[in-house]
């Protein structure tokens, strides 16, 4: 086997042709469908995490926006997923009808095509259904990541609340002397 590298070259250079159409569509898909959660997750890197010491509002703050946002993201992930199942339906109803119209014996030698050509000619015919299930079932799968990972940011501003609360109301200054705990006392 000889390998050209012109043609890999070109074959290479196709593909990241390709890859650039389909980055735009979907970038501009799961753009369309996550961005109020970007924006909400950029401003909690802005004012909490870059900053070396914020306070308890901006945690609350960011808190309720995140919840809050989390809330209206649910729905969208709905709208991906029913999005997604009826891209792939109608990429097997392009393909099916495909399938089923390449069967019929070609009329210049009258002679049926293999399941292999009907298969080839079947996935041709629904390449544009194919790249759309593909986004849309790629835009869910980062939609899904994104709410997982706001999620998680939630229980860390909850954490942080939590503590800096405790840290707030705790004494500065050891206790010393008698404590009263559930009404009995406690030498210290």
């Amino acid at each position: 086997m000889q390998i050209s590298i012109e043609e890999i070259e070109k074959v290479v250079a196709e593909t990241e042709d390709n890859l650039a159409i389909y980055s735009t569509i979907s970038d501009e898909v799961i753009k369309r469908y996550t961005k109020e959660l970007d924006d909400v997750m950029q401003a909690v890197y802005t004012d909490i995490i870059s900053v070396p010491d914020p306070s308890i509002s901006v945690f609350e703050k960011y808190h309720l926006e995140l919840s809050n946002c989390l809330y209206f993201m649910q729905e969208r992930l709905e709208k991906l997923g029913s999005l997604d199942y009826l891209s792939k339906t109608k990429y097997k109803e392009v393909y099916n009808q495909a399938y089923l119209d390449n069967q019929l014996p070609d009329t210049t030698s009258n002679k049926k095509k293999t399941v292999n050509e009907l298969v080839a000619l079947s996935e041709e015919a629904s390449k544009s259904e194919a790249i759309t299930n593909d986004i849309y079932a790629r835009a869910y799968k980062v939609l899904k990541n994104k709410i997982d990972a706001a999620n998680t940011m939630i229980s860390t501003i909850s954490k942080s609340i939590s503590r800096r609360m405790g840290e707030e109301y705790l004494p500065s200054t050891p206790v010393t002397g008698v404590r009263k705990i559930l009404n009995e006392t406690i030498d210290l």
